[in-house]
C-alpha cells in the first residue's frame, strides 16, 4: 500500500471529529462503498458501529493524498 498523506484540513477535520488514522486507513483499504468525486479524487465509505466514515481522498503515483475525513449519521445513498 501507498504512503497516506494528509492534506491540513483533512488533520484538522480528524482532530476536531477525533477521526483516528487507522480508521482512515481501514476505509481507503476496504471500503464498504465507494464513489467518484471531483478533480479525480474519491469517496469512500465505512460504517463504524452507528456511524459513517466518508473520507476523500486523491492517488497519485507516490502516495494517497487524504483531502477530508468526517462522520456522517446516513451513509452513502
Amino acid at each position: 500500500m501507498k504512503p497516506i498523506t494528509y492534506t491540513r484540513h483533512a488533520k484538522n477535520r480528524m482532530r476536531w471529529r477525533r477521526i483516528a488514522k487507522a480508521d482512515v486507513a481501514s476505509a481507503i483499504v476496504s471500503p464498504d462503498f465507494e464513489e467518484p468525486a471531483l478533480e479525480d479524487r474519491r469517496n469512500v465509505w465505512k460504517k463504524f458501529s452507528d456511524k459513517y466514515l466518508r473520507v476523500t481522498y486523491k492517488e497519485s503515483e507516490e502516495n494517497i493524498l487524504v483531502v477530508t475525513a468526517v462522520n456522517k449519521n446516513k451513509g452513502w445513498r
